[in-house]
C-alpha cells in the first residue's frame, strides 16, 4: 500500500523550489517521521544480526543522495532527524525537492522492512 502526498511547487525568492504540502498530509508526514525514528532505534536493541545490518549498512550508513547538513553528509537517521528537528520543533514548513525525493526513498525502504509502514508517492496537485 502507498500513502498519496500532494505538493504544490512555491517560487520564492530562494534559489530552490520549495513544495507546499496541505496541512492534513504535513501532519500525517511529521507523525510518519517520528514513528520511523521510534521504529529504527527500538530496532537498535534488537539483538537478530538482520538487524544490525540493516542499521550499520544503511540507517546509520552516510550517503550521497541524500541531501547535505551543516557538517557534510546524512544518513538517514540523521536525515530524517534533522527534519523532524525543523519541521516539527523548528520554523520549517515547506521540503524542497531533494528531501522530498529522500523522504521518498527511505520510505520505500522502511515499507519493505514493516507491514505497517507504507511507501509514499508524492505527486503535483492541480488545485488547492
Amino acid at each position: 500500500m502507498a500513502k498519496h502526498i500532494r505538493y504544490y511547487p512555491k517560487h520564492t525568492a530562494a534559489r530552490t523550489t520549495y513544495l507546499e504540502l496541505q496541512d492534513e498530509d504535513l501532519s500525517w508526514l511529521k507523525t510518519e517521521l517520528i514513528r520511523w525514528l521510534s521504529k529504527m532505534a527500538e530496532s537498535d536493541i534488537n539483538h537478530d544480526p538482520m538487524w544490525k545490518e540493516v542499521l550499520a549498512l544503511y540507517w546509520n550508513k552516510k550517503t550521497q543522495s541524500l541531501p547535505k547538513s551543516k557538517t557534510g553528509p546524512n544518513s538517514p537517521n540523521t536525515f530524517i532527524a534533522g527534519l523532524v528537528n525543523n519541521i516539527v520543533f523548528g520554523t520549517q514548513r515547506d521540503i524542497t525537492e531533494r528531501q522530498m525525493e529522500g523522504i521518498r526513498d527511505i520510505g520505500n525502504n522502511l515499507s519493505q522492512l514493516w507491514d505497517d509502514v507504507d511507501a509514499i508517492v508524492f505527486q503535483i496537485g492541480l488545485t488547492r
